[in-house]
């Protein structure tokens, strides 16, 4: 099965996405005709940016109620050749400006809903070393799709 891993690094002014697929070697050749709309057997800046919206239109990322529009989104690859045989990834990032109050009680969540290639995201987050106060543990909280954390900035 095709590996889906989203990792982001919470920061005082911003959250840093960052999405991997790694395609199995019998998914590959399907989730590269998937990138590949004219089937010329390469990537276009245009495929690759198209799929990166499809992916994080499915995402859903909010801080205190307040959903984050995710910006500054990058989407690379390798070989479709490779990807078609199980080898390499698809690598997606974005980030979302937004200030994390400090000394308060902040609920941060972060869903994600595509599963056009497996249904199970390893999903890791990280906090800035400077971010959190180190007498409080951070809060997490996991379920299908996504997390909840709650945690209290310094």
């Amino acid at each position: 099965q095709t590996a889906l891993v989203a990792l982001f690094e919470i920061h005082h002014d911003s959250i840093q996405l960052r999405l991997r697929l790694l395609p199995s070697k019998h998914q590959g050749l399907e989730i590269v005709n998937f990138i590949d709309r004219d089937r010329d057997n390469a990537f276009s800046d245009a495929e690759l940016n198209q799929f990166g919206q499809t992916v994080l239109n499915t995402v859903l990322l909010s801080v205190g109620g307040t959903v984050l529009e995710l910006k500054d989104v990058k989407v690379s690859t390798d070989l479709p050749e490779w990807l078609s045989q199980g080898y390499g990834q698809i690598r997606i990032k974005a980030k979302a400006d937004h200030a994390i109050a400090q000394a308060t009680p902040t609920r941060l969540e972060f869903l994600i809903h595509f599963d056009e290639f497996a249904q199970d995201w390893l999903i890791q987050p990280y906090f800035a070393t400077s971010l959190l106060a180190r007498d409080q543990d951070p809060k997490l909280q996991r379920s299908a799709a996504g997390v909840s954390i709650v945690f209290v900035a310094q």
